[in-house]
């Protein structure tokens, strides 16, 4: 935007993906969430359960803590998914596109294959696997997997096992926890120092340090 106006920020704000260990920036007007992505700050008992006190009667999660089992049993029984994705993450995506002449294309297809069938080697994958499985198992110990699991699908899976059938849509149920979920310590002080680096002729004039991410209960 620089050759438009001089005058207008560009700030980019990302998923942090599978990517634990980024910096809040790159120093050069992107910056990344404290989380996997944005769903992962909505994987917070008490937000939950302020979001279905309409329909907390017709659901069996009478507690809070009945919320945070029910998260934990999900984050359970995806780490093998969540090791998948950090190992497809680390592959990457790979496209084939011809080049002329045509006559090259049976070549120009061998060669691609050949280069697909040496990065998808077994041992290779399975060095993968094992260096994804222990990151898995480094966030669970560490008490990070609603920060670092794939939050979309934790939210969409409690939501059909515990809340699908009590007459709560799914856009509510989104709404009322993000709602809730907006007042967490780490939620403020994240984009408070957002903020603060964006705007900073607009910001109070103390800004917490880059918190850490809130850890399981």
């Amino acid at each position: 935007m620089a050759q438009f106006t001089t005058r207008l920020r560009v700030a980019v704000l990302l998923d942090r993906d599978t990517s634990d260990d980024r910096p809040m920036t790159d120093g050069r007007g992107t910056y990344y969430l404290p989380v996997s992505m944005i769903e992962n700050l909505l994987l917070d008992p008490d937000a939950i359960w302020e979001a279905i006190q309409s329909v907390v009667e017709k659901t069996k999660l009478s507690r809070i803590e009945d919320i945070s089992i029910a998260l934990d049993a999900l984050l359970e029984a995806m780490e093998n998914e969540e090791s998948d994705r950090r190992v497809l993450g680390r592959l990457g995506a790979d496209v084939f596109r011809p080049e002329g002449p045509s006559s090259t294309f049976e070549q120009q297809i061998d060669t691609f294959s050949r280069q697909l069938i040496t990065k998808y080697a077994p041992s290779d994958i399975a060095i993968l696997k094992v260096e994804a499985d222990a990151v898995v198992a480094r966030l669970k110990v560490e008490k990070k997997r609603r920060e670092f699991f794939h939050g979309k699908d934790v939210l969409a899976r409690l939501f059909k096992l515990h809340l699908h059938q009590a007459g709560l849509p799914k856009n509510v149920f989104l709404f009322e926890t993000a709602r809730h979920a907006r007042r967490r310590r780490s939620v403020t002080e994240f984009f408070d120092r957002l903020f603060a680096e964006l705007l900073p002729e607009v910001a109070p004039a103390k800004v917490a340090p880059e918190p850490a991410p809130a850890k399981e209960a």
